[in-house]
């Protein structure tokens, strides 16, 4: 097995920097890296993807070096009917068992996720996008999921047409999807990107999807007890609550040098607030602040306020208050930095008239 894997790393790296020396040669003589060309390398590396995913998802570095020097060329082009062409070539059946062959879709997905800029509206909608059926909701193989998942944020982040239908049937798969899929950063991230890019288009379909996102915190009962076992942590309960005692006395010590060690601190504030059964969500309805227009801004905190004080009630009945106390410096944290200044001054004012009597 060894011997085999050294033949084909070797094979995979000879024709790499033959692709190479045709990519370097092409900056002088642009015409022998024409769309032929280009298309003939993209399809061979589709065969060799099971070899090249073992090293990573994009391969190693002079792959990628030949890999992305094709798709921008193509990109600055703009040229959308070679595109389609190479897709052609490429696609294959979604329903497929074998190990190389979900390679193969692995690969489709990436070449996708980055040309997605390019790419024809009509044919984005009627040729590939259907096929995300099949992927979206049979999601046994992980690498295939992610790989999808990561084609439709590539559509939200550069506009495509098809956002405005796709948004909302996305934003509830997302809340679907957690946490047996995907984790608290991907669900954030996803959600996020949603609501960014339609805030750019349609201020009604941001509430709307607004309104997904409130009305599932609403349907989650509570206590919050027994709500450890949804985080996707690899810490026993004894663990977490020492932890999150931890925490508590970090957060206190640290609250007006919150700029220190932000990173790890933030890490530890999400993991605080994950104690709450509501907490994955309403640490992504505090995310949205960032992305909505000022139409809702005020809309969208009292909304927050209501949560607090509901949680409140709950945390009071469990006798905690750490999960509360982090997300309520996640909310400070989202109004006093990362909001853009059309919303500042909403945000300072509220979090001065409101936001700092939340747990009070």
């Amino acid at each position: 097995m060894k011997l085999l894997w050294r033949v084909f790393k070797s094979i995979l790296f000879t024709i790499t920097m033959i692709f190479k020396s045709i990519a370097d040669r092409s900056l002088f003589e642009p015409h022998i890296f024409e769309n032929q060309e280009r298309m003939m390398i993209l399809l061979t590396y589709s065969y060799l993807y099971f070899i090249t995913s073992k090293f990573s998802l994009y391969g190693f570095s002079v792959y990628k070096k030949v890999f992305f020097n094709i798709l921008n060329q193509i990109i600055v082009n703009n040229n959308s009917g070679e595109m389609i062409d190479i897709i052609k070539n490429i696609e294959l059946d979604m329903n497929v068992y074998k190990s190389h062959e979900k390679c193969r879709v692995v690969y489709y997905l990436l070449v996708i996720e980055q040309v997605v800029k390019v790419l024809d509206d009509n044919y984005l909608e009627n040729h590939i996008l259907p096929a995300f059926d099949t992927i979206l909701l049979n999601n046994d193989d992980n690498n295939i999921f992610e790989s999808a998942n990561t084609v439709i944020l590539s559509i939200f982040y550069n506009q495509k047409r098809v956002i405005k239908e796709l948004s909302l049937y996305y934003c509830n798969y997302i809340l679907s999807m957690y946490p047996s899929k995907i984790d608290i950063r991907q669900l954030r991230i996803a959600y996020t990107a949603v609501l960014k890019s339609l805030s750019d288009i349609d201020d009604t379909l941001v509430w709307l999807c607004l309104e997904i996102l409130i009305k599932k915190i609403e349907s989650i009962s509570n206590p919050n007890t027994g709500s450890i076992s949804e985080i996707s942590q690899n810490i026993t309960n004894k663990d977490l609550e020492q932890q999150l005692i931890n925490q508590q006395e970090q957060i206190n010590q640290k609250l007006k040098v919150f700029e220190q060690k932000k990173q790890d601190e933030q890490e530890n504030l999400v993991k605080a607030i994950l104690y709450l059964k509501k907490g994955h969500l309403l640490l992504t309805l505090i995310d949205q602040i960032k992305s909505i227009n000022l139409i809702f801004m005020e809309n969208l905190l009292t909304k927050i306020k209501e949560f607090f004080k509901q949680e409140k009630e709950n945390e009071i009945k469990s006798n905690s208050n750490i999960g509360l106390f982090a997300l309520q410096k996640v909310l400070f944290d989202v109004l006093s930095n990362e909001i853009d200044y059309t919303k500042k001054n909403v945000g300072v004012n509220w979090w001065l008239n409101e936001g700092s009597k939340l747990l009070d």
